[in-house]
């Protein structure tokens, strides 16, 4: 049966309000795309400027040509299994606040005889492990709380295996000329958070067989799309919206 007149009007008020939040939802959709590429873009722009500036704006942490923080941060994201952009940029911030301990402790150290270095190497592990949880845990969660049960939880274990078996390639390193010490911390860094302070392990779930080259390219397209394609749709879906609200339309003569 056909609408009457009488029909129409009533459900006219619902239509329009339909219509409304529809174009309501289009523009929080939008507006939370562009957020969200935003702060992508924001924390991959961290990641690289926070080694970056301590490496050649501030002193040259860690003496190694001017590429230790950077090493060290990329290692550790590395060795990381999250690899989100919050990630990169938290992993950045500590790897650079790890050089600049490592500027100042190993240094020193490096600068000594053989006997002596051996006998400190392991001590500095020790120390450098406790930094680096501190560190690590107050960039991630920005609090002490929490602080304490992952030193009695981890870091006798992890101290254990750092001086098990990073002692002698630190100690190794310490004879190295400076520029030659990055690959060297790089690979250190990066063995040091994959086995050794490495993710908590979440319920396995079933493994991923796309192919490396496939996944890789699935990556970078999420990523584009992510910084450039949806913040510009998501510009496009706002100025529509607007375009056709009702204030904007003709009103009949």
């Amino acid at each position: 049966m056909a609408e009457t007149i009488d029909d129409i009007a009533k459900n006219a008020p619902h239509q329009e309000q339909k219509t409304k939040e529809k174009k309501q939802s289009v523009t929080q959709s939008a507006l939370e795309e562009i957020v969200s590429g935003i702060g992508t873009g924001a924390n991959l722009a961290a990641a690289g400027a926070v080694p970056w500036i301590a490496d050649r704006g501030i002193g040259n942490f860690n003496g190694m040509g001017g590429f230790g923080a950077t090493a060290t941060s990329g290692a550790l994201y590395a060795g990381a299994d999250d690899k989100s952009s919050k990630s990169a940029r938290n992993e950045s911030i500590v790897g650079t606040l790890f050089a600049a301990f490592a500027k100042y402790t190993l240094g020193p150290i490096s600068g000594l005889g053989a006997y002596a270095k051996a006998a400190l190497i392991p001590l500095w592990q020790a120390a450098a492990n406790a930094y680096y949880l501190t560190a690590d845990h107050l960039v991630k969660n920005k609090k002490f709380s929490g602080l304490a049960k992952r030193f009695k939880e981890g870091y006798t274990k992890m101290t254990t295996k750092a001086i098990a078996f990073l002692s002698i390639p630190t100690y190794l390193t310490t004879f190295l000329p400076g520029i030659w010490q990055v690959p060297s911390i790089a690979l250190q860094s990066y063995i040091f958070r994959k086995y050794i302070a490495p993710d908590k392990k979440e319920p396995k779930a079933e493994k991923d067989k796309t192919p490396y080259l496939v996944a890789t390219s699935n990556v970078i397209s999420k990523l584009g799309n992510r910084l450039i394609y949806s913040p510009l749709k998501a510009l496009y879906e706002i100025g529509s919206g607007y375009a056709y609200s009702p204030a904007l339309q003709p009103k009949p003569a």
